[in-house]
């Protein structure tokens, strides 16, 4: 299944951009607490990935 639209490619977009920020991030020696919070956007943005995804997926497998 080949999702293709707009708005699943600014969520991919958003998420290897937090990606790439957390590692910067850790390269540069934030603190523990800086890297959590990263963290917890990247969590939220991988789950809005998947649940497009998921959602989207499932009304063509119907």
């Amino acid at each position: 299944m080949n999702i293709c639209d707009d708005e699943m490619l600014v969520l991919s977009e958003n998420q290897k951009k937090l990606e790439q920020e957390y590692e910067a991030m850790k390269k540069s020696g934030a603190s523990s607490e800086q890297l959590w919070s990263k963290a917890n956007e990247l969590h939220k943005a991988n789950e809005a990935c998947n649940n497009y995804a998921s959602k989207h997926t499932s009304a063509y497998s119907s």
